[in-house]
């Protein structure tokens, strides 16, 4: 999607997984969630991006919407 809409390389990144994901928010500008499963609980990585107050962009299901 980011090469289709011509983003500089480097610009957006896909991290997956725990790789990190302290280091990884903290110079991130914006979370995007892309999980279409229906949750059971809240997703432990939105928490923290919500701690290093960073916007969210997430699907809307019950679980995540609640919140």
């Amino acid at each position: 999607m980011a090469r289709s809409l011509k983003y500089p390389k480097g610009t957006i990144e896909l991290i997956a997984g725990d790789l990190n994901s302290e280091s990884v928010l903290g110079t991130a500008d914006v979370v995007i969630y892309g999980s279409l499963l229906e949750e059971q609980s809240f997703p432990e990585i939105l928490i923290k991006a919500m701690c290093f107050e960073k916007p969210i962009i997430a699907p809307d299901i019950s679980m995540i919407r609640k919140y």
